[in-house]
């Protein structure tokens, strides 16, 4: 096949590197002029486990990420997170990761300094995208297009309508800046390192606090829907108030940048079409980390493609299947614990964290996609406990019942595509978000 992968996202790389190296003709699209200018210089969070099953080095100068601690709203209290060995996250710088997947798909035929405008279509395919490059647009065709252009995708965002991909609201988008300072000479160094704050100053979002041992302080300050100056300043005046070590000497500029933060799209493919990482929405809602399930997904897309024999939505959708088999209905459930912890009073959400109605496991698996559940004897221990916000309780088990119950409904998903069966799947898997 003659396939155009749409931005170089993370996804959209590997799964360049994958079909390249099975025998396609592959083109990137890319914006930036060159390989070094991509990526934020940051690192993020990522379990080993997936560079082990997807045999790919990790990057140089990746190492364990240190234990986090859970701030409540207005630094009433705090829940440390002790997390199980198997469970921790590698710290990976983005750029070095990039510098791997584009020598992986060094064979590929990149275009740099290429923007893609939208995809050209049909009433029932996608056949090629509209690309500029220096001023001038040009239309190039192709049998697949994968769209790997972020969260505000033009490609996806020109689809039509009648291929039922769905588009992304403000309210699931996470809008993050993020810093870095100098720790400030003579202050004494954290015992908790790494500090998340939970709804911080009021808000829907968090903002943290990394004190790292290299003399650097890492500060991220995201809300859910939208975050103005005005916000940011407040909000790292207050991280400055309650951490001594963080200074007022920044390094470098600030960067910026937007991440969805809610379930895969409910379609992720048509005829001639697949999306993959943030243009998918493929982040754990909980923390908007998309970096394992990117390189997952390429795999998925990557072997799906290797049987096709045209690239139509019947032959494309296993990988949906794929995508929502292996991490995609688990973060429904996680979506909707999300969308209620950014709901609940600041108060309560104090007492939730405090009291011992959620446990360490509960925060370990919400940490890294997977839904809360509850055992038993932890079921009686909650109930005692809660009784004394009884409201609090049942409004918590309400929350985990609709969750679990978000999951089986997006587990359900038809293992072969029909349009009326995949209609009514996905009517009512997104049905549990309205």
């Amino acid at each position: 096949m003659k396939i155009l992968v749409a931005g170089g996202g993370i996804g959209g790389v590997y799964a360049a590197a994958l079909l390249k190296k099975a025998g396609h003709e592959v083109t990137l699209f890319e914006k930036e002029k060159k390989v070094e200018s991509m990526r934020y210089d940051w690192h993020d969070d990522v379990n080993p486990s997936v560079f082990r099953r997807l045999s790919l080095p990790i990057p140089e100068g990746s190492y364990p990420k240190k234990n986090w601690t859970f701030i409540t709203p207005f630094e009433k209290g705090k829940m440390p997170l002790k997390q199980r060995e198997d469970l921790i996250d590698w710290s990976v710088h983005r750029k070095k990761l990039n510098a791997v997947l584009f020598d992986l798909a060094s064979d590929a035929d990149v275009k740099w300094n290429t923007e893609v405008v939208e995809a050209i279509c049909d009433d029932n395919s996608v056949k090629g995208l509209v690309i500029k490059k220096e001023g001038s647009q040009t239309e190039v065709y192709g049998d697949l297009i994968i769209d790997a252009c972020g969260v505000f995708s033009p490609v996806r965002k020109s689809l039509p309508a009648s291929f039922s991909i769905p588009d992304v609201s403000r309210e699931s988008v996470f809008y993050v800046k993020r810093a870095f300072f100098k720790a400030k000479k003579g202050a004494p160094f954290p015992e908790d390192t790494n500090k998340v704050y939970m709804k911080h100053i009021g808000q829907k979002g968090i903002s943290w606090c990394i004190a790292c041992d290299n003399g650097v302080v890492d500060v991220l300050i995201g809300r859910v829907g939208y975050l103005d100056e005005k916000t940011y300043v407040e909000s790292l005046g207050d991280l400055k108030k309650h951490n001594p070590i963080l200074s007022d000497d920044q390094i470098g500029e600030a960067s910026s940048c937007a991440i969805p933060v809610r379930r895969p799209l409910s379609r992720l493919v048509a005829n001639g079409y697949a999306c993959i990482g943030d243009a998918a929405c493929m982040t754990v809602p909980m923390i908007g980390s998309g970096i394992a399930t990117s390189l997952l997904a390429a795999s998925f897309l990557a072997g799906v493609v290797a049987k096709a024999r045209f690239a139509t939505v019947e032959e494309l959708w296993p990988y949906q299947v794929a995508v929502y088999r292996e991490f995609g209905a688990e973060h429904c459930a996680v979506e909707r614990m999300k969308n209620w912890l950014l709901e609940q009073k600041d108060d309560d959400i104090h007492f939730f964290l405090t009291s011992g109605i959620l446990r360490n496991e509960d925060l370990q698996r919400a940490s890294v996609g997977k839904m809360m559940k509850p055992e038993f004897p932890d079921v009686l221990k909650k109930g005692f406990v809660g009784m004394r916000r009884p409201a609090l309780l049942l409004n918590t088990l309400k929350m985990l019942c609709e969750a679990e119950y978000a999951s089986k409904t997006a587990k359900k998903i038809p293992e072969r595509y029909d349009e009326k069966k995949v209609a009514a799947w996905q009517s009512k898997t997104d049905g549990n978000f309205t």
